[in-house]
């Protein structure tokens, strides 16, 4: 055989057999990425399974009503880690109470307890790691009760402040007002007395009546406070005084 056949068939050969390496690689890169996509595929499954499990534990499994988004349904889409930071920011929003100093803290602090109960719940979690939440939870439970009785103090100054200041208030009234000197001040004796004067001159006709009236209202209601039914009782005195 001539030397140029033998090179030619040692190329083929050769060719051939990089081609048959060239397909092997491939396939083998083709079932790894295969491979890849498949685990890929189970962790999101995985994944997806623990975040439903996470968001009926927070918020329950109530779907939206109306097509109106709900926290179950905001959970299912963005995730509960995004939830949570949510609904921590907005303990910052204080503009209801903002004297309250610690309710932001508060706030905080229940949500966080919520989620490592909800994670102790759901989660396979190692036994160590499950002792180190369980310790978390413990000093939170602690805090969130120095807090609770700190702010049931805070209320109870604000309570004491304002009783202080309605009642300097009413003092400033009753001060405020002029004081009647006691000879001004109208009795049943001197009503029935003006009544009995006026009708023994009979000048006035009805007048005495009416003036008899205006000097009952008045007495009444410095007598009683303007109170009901205390000023009708007082008022109907009227009867036995004609």
């Amino acid at each position: 055989m001539k030397p140029v056949v033998i090179i030619a068939i040692a190329v083929v050969c050769s060719v051939v057999a990089v081609l048959g390496v060239l397909v092997v690689l491939e396939q083998v890169a083709i079932m790894q990425a295969q491979q890849a996509y498949d685990e890929y595929q189970l962790q999101q499954e995985e994944l997806e399974k623990i975040n439903r499990s996470m968001c009926v534990e927070l918020y329950g499994n109530s779907m939206s009503i109306g097509g109106e988004s709900n926290p179950y349904a905001d959970c299912l889409d963005y995730g509960h880690e995004v939830m949570m930071k949510i609904e921590r920011d907005e303990c910052k929003d204080n503009e209801v109470l903002l004297m309250a100093t610690n309710i932001e803290r508060q706030c905080e602090l229940r949500n966080d307890l919520q989620y490592l109960n909800a994670i102790k719940t759901v989660m396979e979690i190692s036994n160590e790691d499950r002792q180190i939440i369980e310790t978390e939870i413990a000093e939170m439970r602690n805090e969130l009760k120095k807090l609770n009785q700190e702010w049931d103090e805070w209320e109870q100054r604000m309570d004491e402040y304002w009783e202080s200041k309605e009642a300097e208030k009413e003092q400033q009234i009753i001060t405020s007002t002029p004081q009647i000197p006691p000879e001004e001040i109208l009795t049943l004796p001197i009503i029935k007395n003006d009544y009995s004067e006026c009708k023994k001159n009979e000048q006035y006709g009805n007048g005495c009546y009416d003036k008899l009236k205006d000097n009952m209202d008045e007495y009444c209601r410095i007598a009683t406070g303007n109170s009901f039914p205390e000023y009708d009782e007082c008022f109907a005195e009227i009867l036995k005084i004609q």
